[in-house]
């Protein structure tokens, strides 16, 4: 069995899939292989590796960290890709990916990558930085969502889908936890967690069939919302 070339290896990441045999060769002539341990940070929230990792195999997790709560957001696996938002624009990387195996991969350096793209004054170039631009505000919004706190997410829901009555916020229909758990992004299981503890805590109140929210601070919520 013949070994697989690096451009073999190249060939099957989508974002390299339909370059050209002479564009791929260059690109192959300027990756490098490297290994990373289990549990060796790979890209560091905050920081710059001016660097393109393309997994081999293994596996590793991305992370986004905002004080003390760390949120997994994604994991990535042969075939995947990071750092490529960074290598475009610049700026630091948005989230910290981590070797959840040993992993090998394929490093690109920025100069080289920037070396097989249009000319910065061209309109090609110009849109790929305004798509990448628009690409992390899209994910930053969506790391700020996973990062709010369970309880404040359905807490939101249960509101929205109240009527006012009385200074009170009722709700006329049964709460849809599996509704609520899709709009939110977690599970039904936490869903229903945070609902019953809003019950025992007193701020859902349910008085003969009638259930309404209590306005006002909610109580202090713990740390098994299932995030």
């Amino acid at each position: 069995m013949p070994a697989i070339t690096t451009n073999d290896l190249l060939r099957r990441v989508s974002m390299f899939a339909r370059l050209s045999a002479q564009a791929l060769d260059e690109l192959a002539s300027r990756v490098r292989k490297v290994r990373f341990a289990r549990g060796e940070v790979m890209l560091q929230q905050g920081g710059k590796t001016n660097q393109l990792i393309v997994l081999i195999d293994g596996a590793a997790i991305v992370l986004r960290q905002e004080g003390s709560k760390e949120v997994h957001l994604a994991t990535l696996e042969a075939g995947g890709i990071a750092g490529e938002m960074s290598l475009l624009d610049g700026h630091p990387h948005s989230a910290t990916v981590r070797a959840e195996t040993a992993v090998h991969a394929l490093v690109l350096d920025r100069q080289d990558f920037l070396a097989q793209l249009p000319e910065p004054t061209s309109l090609a170039y110009e849109v790929m930085l305004d798509l990448v631009v628009r690409l992390r505000a899209a994910n930053e919004k969506i790391q700020r969502l996973a990062l709010t706190d369970l309880t404040a997410r359905v807490r939101s829901e249960l509101l929205a889908q109240s009527v006012v009555r009385h200074d009170r916020h009722i709700l006329e229909h049964r709460i849809d936890k599996p509704g609520i758990a899709k709009r939110v992004g977690s599970s039904r299981e936490a869903v229903s967690r945070v609902i019953r503890r809003m019950f025992d805590e007193g701020e859902l109140v349910d008085q003969d069939g009638v259930v309404w929210l209590q306005k006002g601070e909610s109580p202090p919520s713990t740390n098994d919302d299932g995030l």
